[in-house]
């Protein structure tokens, strides 16, 4: 015997308030909700992601949007860029945390091993499989989008102005004499001033950064679409193998007692 369990006699199992335990008929039924919940937000994604891309990209070619860039104003910032990168973020997380859902909904329905009747099993295991792809891909796609700030802000020195700021402190002290007593007096002044250097751009500085946000701008459309594609397409397949996934060895059949 262990010297370590419960039942050596230099040990004694601690006190326990007695209380419902979840059984996994309870967890499972839990799991069920969140993935019906799951798959129905992924829906309601995927349908407010297809009418962003319907409102907010109105540019016909790379080209076209290179072009406008380029000749944008103001080029500190691409509004068209940030705010396609917000959604990005906001939908792949969104995405990824209904993927692993329902993924795990569907782990927690494999039945005891056994021999045969093993059908619904299978299924079981490819839908588990495609979705643990899919948050892989998408997993990919958002750890790519913290690149576009870095690579933004090393081309923008040779475009935006830049403000730098300085601040000159003196100290001193002065002497007055012929009065009752002599009298010493400290002084001290600041100055401050800020320099704005404003560069003259080179036709290719411009260009540049163009290029860069007309390919980060179409790189967000892709993500965009690839992420609802993945939702439809995952709720298409548990759709189409959902009993399957819920019973893989069929509605009478004891497939959780071990």
């Amino acid at each position: 015997r262990c010297p370590y369990t419960p039942s050596a006699p230099h040990l004694t199992a601690p006190t326990v308030d007695r209380c419902p335990l979840l059984t996994m008929d309870d967890v499972r039924t839990r799991c069920t909700i969140a993935a019906t919940e799951a798959l129905l937000k992924m829906g309601q994604s995927a349908e407010h992601v297809e009418a962003f891309l319907q409102s907010h990209y109105q540019f016909g070619t790379l080209a076209e949007a290179e072009t406008a860039f380029a000749n944008a104003k103001d080029a500190s910032t691409n509004t068209s860029v940030t705010e396609a990168l917000s959604l990005c973020k906001t939908v792949l997380a969104e995405c990824l945390n209904c993927l692993a859902v329902v993924k795990r909904w569907v782990q927690l329905h494999v039945p005891q091993i056994e021999d045969g009747n093993n059908f619904g099993v299978q299924i079981q295991y490819e839908v588990t499989k495609s979705l643990t792809e899919r948050a892989k891909e998408l997993k990919t796609l958002l750890d790519e989008l913290h690149k576009y700030p870095s690579e933004r802000v090393a081309l923008l020195k040779d475009v935006v102005p830049t403000a730098s700021a300085t601040s000159t402190n003196t100290t001193g002290h002065s002497e007055s004499k012929g009065g009752e007593k002599d009298e010493t007096k400290d002084t001290s002044s600041t100055s401050n001033e800020e320099t704005v250097t404003t560069p003259s751009p080179l036709d290719d500085s411009v260009a540049a950064v163009a290029a860069l946000d007309a390919r980060w701008y179409y790189h967000t459309y892709y993500v965009l679409m690839e992420c609802c594609t993945v939702q439809y397409t995952m709720i298409d397949v548990v759709a189409k193998n959902r009993e399957k996934i819920e019973f893989p060895k069929g509605k009478s059949s004891s497939m959780y007692s071990m």
